[in-house]
């Protein structure tokens, strides 16, 4: 049933200290309306960070840290292929021995020491009796945040080395795969065989006969691939009966609890691309299967162009009253799609880079947003590390405003491409892209509620000559929604991991951005200018002093 309250999350950056800092310096109570904040909250870090103490106490403080937060909502993962607790019928990562984790220490691409460490820890836990699920639900019931256990239905890390440890007994299997004989993307387990189904089926049941949550999630984003493609069609049937068997769980659940065990999925950003997986989530909160719909990237890239209108049309006015649907943010931004070893095209999101997504989200109609990988280090001080940096007593506290209120702060818009895409299908994105002249090229970014009068907006690029090399100059001009086109000037840009080009900024007023949705072209500013590759587009907007209300 959907809530009155949303949810919504925002990041924070040194920039942000002084402004936050005024914004919040008298603490208001949150209104009805606010919106949802979800975390997903891989347990993964509870074992890894050595800050918290393998005991009762170590795995409450990792609740402990939300209280007098606009955390609503905590979303514990059970786990990859192997579980998180002491399953007594399916593979744990507590079964992983000493001899395999020296095996994995010979490789160090296979594992690291800290993953290690990680093993040992469940063991410890274990042997002292503490379950760290019972912990963390029975610290969130009495905190008032409803703690869900995630899923991961189809989990994929390291399915390109078949002696990795954290394999379970049943992945062994290859006959159980998509396909063996293909690359370790296609090594997914197959839910066209009915064993696959009943396997995934029963974990469920598991986690549900030995808790007592406020709701389950099916993560169908890690990984995201369930059927064969030449299979996928007859694979939405087979999902959607998968789907009325779970919440009929959930149901029986309820009535042995007591109280109401949501359901709900993550899933892609793009419904077309989703139906094409075998998934039809629209379908299932029509049918009331579901309660909460997440709309996530998988982890190359945020999408900050989710079309939650396009999910509001698929449903339906009706199934739209009773869904909570929200959407979600990872800690990577990408231009477009490359392989993955180039890590310096992936940047971190910074503050102002939360802020215009979850400002764009909420400004299109999501109930909130959902954090992947954002957990709280034990501190509470500080992400850091292969994470974002960021203050994060700021971005929890920042985090449950508004569209309107966060447009309060400074925000960046990037373009960027959606990462969950079938393997039949080429990925939808923008990017790159080569000006000449004559031949002028544009972007579209949804940037939210419309910039006050005063405020400063800034169009940033990055190009790079045809053969991919830095050019001495970029003689381009940008213009927004057919305006007046403004000559960019050499900048600092902010990101340097990103390494590639020449950053070009370009600056405009307030009252050149529209509400929503916004153009942005580039021409060649000569008609003897060399061609450029653009390779990364983003506005930013900076708000004028004002007043606090």
């Amino acid at each position: 049933m959907k809530s009155s309250r949303r949810f919504f999350v925002l990041s924070a950056s040194m920039v942000w200290l002084g402004m936050a800092a005024a914004l919040h310096a008298e603490e208001a109570s949150m209104p009805a309306s606010a919106p949802y904040v979800m975390f997903n909250y891989d347990g993964g870090y509870f074992w890894i960070w050595p800050d918290y103490p393998m005991t009762e106490a170590g795995a409450r403080k990792v609740i402990e840290v939300y209280e007098n937060t606009p955390v609503t909502h905590l979303m514990m993962c059970t786990g990859g292929q192997m579980l998180s607790y002491e399953s007594e019928r399916f593979s744990k990562l507590s079964d992983i021995t000493d001899e395999q984790l020296e095996a994995a220490k010979q490789n160090k691409a296979l594992w690291s020491e800290r993953h290690a460490g990680r093993v040992r820890n469940h063991r410890l836990l274990a042997e002292r009796g503490v379950d760290p699920f019972t912990v963390w639900i029975d610290e969130a019931r009495r905190r008032g945040i409803a703690l869900w256990l995630s899923r991961r239905m189809n989990d994929l890390h390291f399915v390109h080395d078949y002696d990795h440890p954290v394999h379970s007994r049943f992945w062994k299997d290859r006959s159980r795969w998509a396909d063996p004989s293909g690359t370790s993307w296609r090594k997914y387990l197959d839910f066209g065989r009915a064993e696959v189904r009943e396997w995934a089926f029963d974990v469920l049941r598991e986690h549900l006969e030995r808790y007592d949550p406020d709701g389950l999630e099916l993560d169908f984003v890690r990984g995201p691939f369930y059927f064969r493609m030449d299979q996928a069609e007859q694979g939405k049937t087979v999902m959607t009966e998968f789907i009325r068997d779970v919440r009929e769980l959930t149901e029986e659940g309820s009535q042995k609890r007591g109280h109401t065990i949501e359901l709900g999925v993550r899933v892609g950003t793009r419904p077309e691309l989703v139906e094409v997986l075998g998934l039809l989530p629209a379908a299932w909160a029509q049918e009331g299967l579901i309660d909460q719909i997440v709309l996530s990237p998988f982890y190359n890239s945020n999408d900050m162009d989710i079309p939650v209108e396009a999910w509001e049309a698929r449903m339906g006015p009706e199934a739209r009253a009773r869904i909570r649907l929200v959407c979600a943010c990872d800690v990577n931004l990408q231009a477009y799609k490359q392989d993955m070893k180039y890590r310096k095209t992936f940047v971190r999101p910074d503050l102002a880079a939360q802020v215009g997504f979850a400002a764009a989200a909420l400004h299109r109609g999501a109930d909130g947003t959902y954090w992947m990988n954002y957990e709280a280090p034990p501190k509470f001080n500080r992400m850091g590390g292969a994470l974002v940096d960021l203050p994060y007593p700021e971005f929890v506290r920042t985090i449950g405003q508004s569209a309107e209120e966060l447009a309060r702060y400074p925000r960046r818009i990037v373009v960027t491409w959606p990462d969950v895409v079938p393997e039949n299908r080429r990925a939808p994105q923008q990017l790159p892209q080569t000006v000449t002249p004559g031949t002028p090229v544009s972007v579209e970014l949804y940037t939210g509620p419309a910039p006050a009068e005063g405020d400063a907006v800034e169009v940033y690029a990055l190009a790079t000559n045809a053969d991919g090399k830095t050019p001495d100059s970029v003689a381009v001009t940008a213009q927004i929604n057919g305006g007046k086109p403004v000559r960019g000037k050499a900048a600092a840009y902010r990101e340097n991991a990103l390494h590639i080009g020449r950053a070009v900024s370009f600056p405009f007023s307030a009252g050149a951005l529209a509400e929503g949705r916004n153009e942005v072209s580039f021409a060649s500013a000569a008609a003897d200018a060399a061609p450029v590759e653009l390779r990364w587009i983003e506005i930013g907007i900076t708000p004028a002093p004002r007043e606090n209300p």
